[in-house]
């Protein structure tokens, strides 16, 4: 009996880490990527104003990983999708790659979900665990990359 108990707990959790394992590569897939090269700057000089740009969109917390060149903000809430008409949440992935010493190319991202559902307090979206990958919002990535163009003089 204790047996047939432990194996179906393996199984479960087996069933668990594919699911999630299939979810993340469907993201990935359909991932769309904003890429730029900047010249003439230092690493440490760019990972900062990459992540001081995306700070002062909203985009804050989440995971920072300068070792890895990796920025992974946290969810900023209070946006909406006007095609699915209810609200949905964004956050920023960036990775920055080494090409030369004073030379990197920076591709970022901006993930949405979406929740379809309408008259949610703003308290109950952010508790709600009823999103739903949606299409990245390539107009907020491209913003996101003409913003730090501007203010890298090297990439004008």
């Amino acid at each position: 009996m204790m047996l047939s108990h432990s194996r179906n707990f393996l199984i479960a959790c087996c069933l668990v880490v594919c699911a999630c394992n299939v979810a993340t590569k469907f993201d990935e897939a359909r991932a769309v990527w904003v890429t730029r090269d900047f010249k003439d700057i230092g690493y440490s000089s760019l990972f900062a104003v990459v992540s001081t740009t995306i700070n002062s969109e909203g985009f804050r917390g989440g995971v920072t990983d300068p070792g890895r060149g990796r920025l992974e903000s946290g969810w900023r809430y209070g946006d909406s999708q006007r095609k699915i008409r209810g609200p949905s949440r964004r956050k920023v992935i960036v990775e920055i790659d080494l090409l030369t010493s004073r030379s990197h190319r920076v591709r970022l991202r901006v993930k949405e979900e979406v929740l379809r559902k309408q008259g949610l307090l703003a308290t109950q979206v952010r508790e709600n665990e009823e999103w739903e990958i949606y299409e990245d919002n390539l107009e907020e990535a491209e913003f996101l990359m003409a913003k730090l163009k501007a203010l890298i003089p090297s990439s004008k």
